[in-house]
């Protein structure tokens, strides 16, 4: 279905059919004003002429984009597929490799570990970054030893 949606951006809908967008226009018609197949198509149809006749750096790239230069008044069932479309997740991978991480951690850092510490490890894996080991070593040596006896 997500791949049905994403021909609502104007990435594929300049090159693309209506009926290419036809399945999530089914699948979501529930949600849209009036509920008429034909009246999806007009507002899709206006949509694309005007931006296949806009200039490339002025067409948005983005859901988010889109829907934030789409008059809702004009297009109220464009404007609800490209909500729908800036909403849903890219994959469910990146929540379930969050929450397995988390699992793991609790699991072996319960009782050990302040919350702080527990986060900032929780988030670890979320948010990769390079690390560059000379901020590491002034990190360290600008803080004070705890030494335990």
């Amino acid at each position: 279905m997500t791949v049905a949606l994403e021909h609502i951006d104007l990435n594929y809908a300049t090159h693309s059919s209506f009926e290419s967008l036809q399945p999530a226009v089914q699948f979501y018609m529930a949600d849209m004003e009036p509920k008429n197949l034909r009246v999806m198509k007009g507002e899709w149809d206006i949509r694309k002429k005007k931006w296949q006749a806009a200039p490339p750096e002025e067409k948005p790239r983005y859901a988010t984009q889109a829907l934030k230069q789409c008059n809702t008044n004009r297009f109220p069932n464009v404007s609800i597929l490209l909500k729908t479309l800036a909403t849903l997740a890219v994959t469910a991978a990146a929540g379930e490799r969050s929450f397995s991480t988390l699992k793991h951690l609790k699991h072996y850092l319960r009782n050990s570990s302040v919350e702080e510490r527990l986060n900032g490890l929780a988030l670890m894996p979320l948010y990769r970054e390079s690390v560059d080991v000379s901020n590491v070593i002034v990190t360290f040596t600008k803080k004070a030893r705890r030494l335990v006896f």
